[in-house]
């Protein structure tokens, strides 16, 4: 006489939820070992800890300004220039601009670049006026002495400004 064996059969809803469990977890670790494979060659992950960096402290500069505050500076009196960086010329009258701002006792000199768009609509071709803020016009280059926020003094060209600054 034969023994009769009882087979246990799974259900396919069990079988297919175990599989799919089995290969999600699969593709995660594969994913996961790719990212952190890419992200340590590209340097997004560092395995060794850095110095630290030195981070060099912020320096304002105030000798740049914009066309809009040319007379409401804290100086009494001083100079504003106005010039256009991509003149060429712009590069040799900087040298003496730096010049005269490092001797001592010269009025303060300060700059307005003609080329950012803040300060785009100061510049004309044709007219010079420099008798407020609302009419402001000058030419590329102008300098510009201002005394009690007032302008005194204009000067137009590469060499007329020379001649103040050297």
């Amino acid at each position: 006489m034969a023994k009769k064996r009882n087979y246990k059969l799974k259900t396919t809803t069990e079988t297919d939820y175990g599989k799919l469990l089995k290969i999600s977890i699969i593709v995660l670790g594969i994913f996961l070992l790719v990212y952190l494979i890419t992200a340590i060659l590209s340097g997004e992950i560092k395995l060794t800890k850095d110095k630290e960096k030195e981070i060099a402290p912020s320096e304002i500069q105030y000798n740049e300004i914009i066309g809009g505050t040319v007379f409401n500076r804290v100086d009494s009196e001083y100079y504003v220039l106005f010039y256009s960086e991509k003149d060429t010329k712009s590069s040799y009258l900087f040298q003496y601009v730096n010049s005269y701002r490092s001797q001592k006792n010269n009025l303060t000199l300060y700059t307005v670049n003609l080329d950012e768009k803040i300060n785009a609509n100061y510049y004309s071709e044709d007219s010079v006026n420099t008798n407020s803020i609302d009419t402001l016009k000058v030419k590329n280059p102008t300098l510009i002495k201002v005394k009690d926020k007032k302008a005194i003094e204009t000067i137009i060209g590469y060499d007329e400004i020379l001649k103040i600054i050297k």
